[in-house]
């Protein structure tokens, strides 16, 4: 009979890993983990229980009102090859997001490209996205004090196809 530890021994070195350097130590990361998740407004909602604030861990979604620019997409992976084992990150695919960036306007009000922490039905945002990595590094419970923005209902939706088709 296999043991516990053979067994997750095994699993671990079936897993593909990348090996990077971190302050001079080693750190073995499982292929898929540090990566930018790519979400839109089909998969928004599924995968990070924003609503209903379940827990599917804790998300930084990076929300780019005219499409996100080359300097802030790397810097923004740089962020989540450093956080991935406390955050997910992810990013809104363009010309798929249109609603999840509406649910979110008024914090791209101001600024073209903000970052979003969401946790347990509460979120943070900065629009500092060139300083992710710092920013990530002092997010507390304490600042997680914004609603998320609610999805649109069924009956939204409806007005919203009714306008678009009568142009009221």
């Amino acid at each position: 009979m296999m043991s516990i530890i053979t067994a997750v021994t095994l699993l671990l070195v079936a897993l593909p890993v990348e090996v990077r350097s971190l302050e001079d130590e080693d750190v073995i990361i499982p292929s898929g983990m540090g990566k930018v998740k790519v979400l839109n407004d089909n998969t928004f909602e599924h995968q990070t229980q924003a609503t209903s604030g379940s827990t599917t861990g804790n998300w930084i979604v990076l929300l780019c009102r005219d499409g996100c620019s080359e300097e802030d997409e790397k810097k923004f992976a740089e962020g989540a090859k450093l956080y991935w084992d406390s955050f997910i990150f992810a990013k809104l695919e363009p010309g798929k997001s249109q609603e999840t960036l509406d649910r979110f306007k008024a914090y791209l009000r101001k600024t073209p490209t903000v970052a979003v922490a969401l946790s347990r039905g509460k979120m943070a945002s900065t629009p500092k996205v060139q300083e992710i990595d710092r920013w990530v590094a002092t997010l507390q419970p304490t600042k997680f004090r914004y609603s998320i923005p609610k999805e649109k209902s069924i009956i939204d939706n409806f007005i919203h196809w009714v306008r678009d088709k009568t142009g009221l």
